[in-house]
């Protein structure tokens, strides 16, 4: 397939994306729910990392850091997993979907950490190398759990399938990432009252874990909904029946 020459259909990664949440929105949201909901309340129960950091020292903000890095991981897995398989037409449960994703764990988090560093170093140079290292490996995490072929091979295949379509990938993914933030401020400025100057409360921390609950799992299917359209051509993942429901 000549991937110059790949397209992005915005219009059916949306379609594809609501028709997966709208299919399976319990375990969704649910799994997002958890690796949310878990780093949070160990943090405000050991204390929030941003509140007397000088007291409890570094370890414990950096192994906060760590466990997140974890959880988010283990999410992208299951919920990549669960939006490629509902495109090609394939119910898994969570007895299969749960430990899938905890094999895939260690892969996952090279993959992130090593992404982290590739954006960032790119980064360093000017803001525009930064972004396009970003678009090439934009479906890299799906990319790995589909095709089982290792951390660099996924960073290769996303780089690949991406190289025709990373314009439209940058409205779109810029479009969604400006709603967002607009959402999650409006969000908190209708409860200001819950910001207190002494740190973070049970409600605030409340609000955080739902808008990021929400927008965590929505941007991990539509990550996934991105990469099941950009790899549609290769025949892997059931294409016919992906554009015959989703066209």
């Amino acid at each position: 397939m000549a991937y110059e020459d790949n397209a992005l259909d915005i219009g059916r990664v949306m379609r594809c994306t609501g028709a997966v949440v709208g299919a399976r929105p319990v375990a969704i949201f649910g799994i997002a729910a958890v690796s949310m909901a878990v780093p949070a309340a160990i943090s405000y129960a050991l204390g929030e990392p941003g509140r007397d950091a000088a007291a409890r020292g570094m370890g414990l903000a950096g192994g906060m850091t760590m466990l997140g890095l974890i959880a988010n991981a283990a999410m992208q897995a299951a919920l990549f997993r669960i939006t490629i398989d509902e495109a090609a037409g394939v119910r898994r449960g969570m007895s299969e979907i749960v430990p899938g994703a905890l094999r895939a764990l260690p892969a996952m988090i090279g993959l992130t950490i090593l992404s982290w560093l590739g954006i960032f170093g790119a980064s360093l140079l000017l803001v525009v190398p930064g972004i396009i290292v970003a678009l090439m490996w934009a479906v890299a995490g799906p990319a790995l759990i589909a095709r089982q072929e290792g951390v660099l091979a996924a960073l290769g295949y996303s780089r690949a399938i991406t190289r025709g379509a990373r314009g439209s990938l940058f409205l779109l993914l810029s479009g969604i990432g400006i709603v967002v933030s607009i959402i999650a401020i409006g969000a908190f400025m209708a409860k200001p009252d819950l910001a207190t100057p002494g740190g973070v409360t049970v409600g605030i921390l409340v609000i955080q874990v739902a808008i990021n609950t929400v927008v965590y799992a929505l941007w991990s299917v539509l990550t996934a909904a991105i990469y099941v359209d950009l790899s549609a051509g290769d025949g892997e993942l059931a294409s016919e029946r992906y554009a015959e429901v989703f066209a």
